[in-house]
């Protein structure tokens, strides 16, 4: 009986050993892990600022970095990292945005302002508010307009003359006055969507007219147009990545990237960048054929907290990737690897030789002389006087011929044209060279130290839990 029982345990154990396995495997294998020795994100540089960044924002031309936070200044950096100019400010700085011409920059000191400079003469050169607490902006592609997300669900629309912001609306978007916790303006179209704390995604007019909305499974933290416009992307507090069709608000991709809420995303080319809020950056692949998200990579750029909406920006120039973090550090990571060239091609030369044949038409002459010979026979004529008795005289004519040849030569040339055609065969080699390039897919794999810290952590596991049936 003892036999029996000690063999059932052995069982038991064995199936929870081959069960953890199983559960450890699967864990693994879906999802891309951060290889020690094989990262393609590089440390460009870092800023302590004394207290926490909440937001970033590159200029237009990849040269100037924008830093905003609670340390109650504005802070311009080069891409090296060296302070251009700083401003202090009487109150916190939020929401950072350089417009499309690298000229101003828009930024809230406090809640209830907006502050225009010249980015080049750190010169103030506008201030407004309208009453409400106001949030996260975004230039229209030509400069002159600025949207603003505002509290209880409000929408605004100023126009900038280079001068001064003139309000041209405000109005309330949201039924449920959800906070707008971020704008984007259309690429090409005058088109504005707002991603609410109500759950919901808005498309808008120039006019503030409600085009669709569509709700998500929470808080809609951030959202931006692809690079032409065709889609929408969002993220949201249930760590959810949203691809929408820009002309209907239809769902056509998700990801449940992360259990953390994610603050932010970007669309650069055919590649998206999602920040969440324990610090991690996630990149996705858009594989518009299908369309589809691909996730490719992801690392943790700092052990604080990105804040929502202007807490990354992107530098294509540079391939840089810019991180406010509320550890009171401000982050730089060249992910240029990542995003240009995110699964390894191999690129194979072909050489073609051709011969190439050459036909040439001759034409030959030919030249004959002709000798002639002309024979003449030359006459001549005799006369004879006879004189008869009878006195009578009596001429008589008498014509000899006589044979005498004459021969006379004559030369004549006679040239002849006669058609000849002859094909020579002349061999050039022409080498053309063909660039095939083949995607080769490439399995990011764990480190041996995380493969074994993982298998001894659940084998671990499994062991205790044995041991309690057997306990039992």
């Amino acid at each position: 009986m003892r036999g029996d029982f000690s063999q059932m345990n052995l069982t038991k154990t064995l199936l929870i050993l081959l069960l953890t396995i199983t559960i450890m495997l699967m864990l693994l294998t879906p999802y891309p892990i951060e290889v020690k020795g094989q990262e393609r994100h590089k440390f460009v540089w870092s800023r302590n600022l004394g207290k926490e960044v909440w937001g970033v924002c590159w200029s237009p031309d990849g040269e100037k970095l924008v830093a905003t936070g609670n340390f109650m200044e504005i802070i311009v950096f080069d891409k090296s990292g060296e302070i251009l100019w700083e401003v202090e400010a009487s109150k916190s700085t939020y929401f950072p945005s350089i417009s499309p011409d690298g000229k101003f920059l828009a930024v809230n000191i406090g809640s209830l302002k907006i502050y225009i400079f010249n980015i080049e003469t750190e010169e103030q050169v506008y201030q407004t508010g309208i009453g409400i607490a106001l949030g996260p902006k975004s230039w229209s592609p030509d400069g002159k307009f600025l949207a603003v997300g505002c509290m209880y669900g409000a929408l605004c629309l100023f126009e900038w003359n280079g001068e001064k912001l003139t309000e041209k609306w405000a109005k309330t978007i949201s039924e449920y006055h959800g906070d707008i916790n971020s704008v984007c303006f259309h690429p090409s179209k005058n088109l504005i969507v707002a991603g609410s704390s109500d759950h919901l995604v808005y498309l808008v007019d120039l006019e503030g007219n409600i085009i669709w909305s569509k709700k998500l499974d929470e808080e809609v933290n951030d959202v931006c147009f692809s690079p032409k416009g065709e889609y929408i992307v969002a993220v949201t507090t249930a760590g959810t990545l949203y691809v929408l069709k820009t002309e209907n608000g239809k769902i056509i991709d998700k990801h449940e990237t992360t259990i953390t809420a994610l603050t932010n995303v970007i669309w650069s080319e055919d590649h998206i960048i999602v920040g969440d809020y324990r610090g991690y950056i996630y990149i996705y692949k858009w594989i518009k054929d299908e369309e589809k998200l691909k996730p490719t990579y992801w690392f943790r750029a700092t052990e604080g907290n990105i804040f929502i909406a202007h807490g990354i920006s992107y530098n294509p120039k540079y391939g840089y990737l810019a991180i406010a973090s509320t550890d009171n550090c401000v982050y730089v990571y060249n992910i240029s690897s990542i995003i240009k060239a995110t699964t390894p091609t191999v690129t194979t030369t072909i050489t073609t030789t051709t011969t190439k044949t050459v036909s040439t038409t001759l034409t030959l002459t030919k030249t004959t002389t002709l000798k002639y010979t002309i024979t003449t026979t030359a006459t001549t004529t005799r006369i004879y006087t006879i004189t008869t008795v009878r006195e009578s005289t009596k001429t008589i004519v008498e014509t000899v011929t006589i044979p005498k040849r004459t021969t006379i030569t004559m030369w004549k040339t006679e040239t002849k044209t006669i058609p000849y055609t002859t094909t020579i065969t002349k061999k050039e080699t022409v080498t053309t060279q063909s660039i095939v390039t083949t995607t080769v897919e490439v399995t990011v794999r764990p480190s041996t130290e995380t493969i074994l810290l993982i298998a001894v952590a659940i084998i671990g596991i499994g062991l205790i839990i044995a041991i309690l049936i057997k306990r039992r």
